[in-house]
């Protein structure tokens, strides 16, 4: 790989790359993120952060739950929820590769669990904030 690089450092000819776009700082898509962001505040205001730690950011821990569990809620209609537009099938086959088009679910597992547990800590400490200024 350094020879490759090198050798366009000399030509100045670097190939173009294209990234996935992200604002989320795990480096999730966008659509797969603002789709967590979506599922865990719905979770959160059916059942409180305190069940959301222990139902869903335990269980991701501990791998009682993974991708599969996740991508079924990403992609699955639900009658109960009209607003919710579900992932293409598609996309959520997409983001399970890497930039090169092969499988990596634990990168992936690794990501959505960080973006997760970060989501939870950013609402829930400000909702405990907001109770302990009450």
């Amino acid at each position: 790989m350094r020879l490759l690089w090198a050798d366009w450092a000399n030509n100045d000819e670097f190939p173009e790359m294209s990234s996935i776009e992200s604002k989320n700082g795990a480096g999730l898509p966008n659509e797969v993120g603002d789709k967590l962001r979506q599922i865990m505040l719905r979770y959160i205001k059916e059942r409180g952060c305190d069940r959301f730690r222990r139902e869903v950011l335990t269980r991701f821990r501990r791998r009682d739950i993974g991708l599969a569990w996740l991508g079924g809620r990403l992609i699955r209609r639900d009658a109960r929820y009209l607003d919710w537009k579900p992932l293409p099938e598609s996309q959520w086959e997409q983001f399970l590769r890497d930039e090169e088009g092969r499988p990596c679910p634990a990168e992936k597992l690794l990501q959505v669990q960080l973006a997760m547990a970060n989501l939870y800590r950013e609402f829930c400490e400000g909702e405990r904030k907001e109770q302990d200024e009450h």
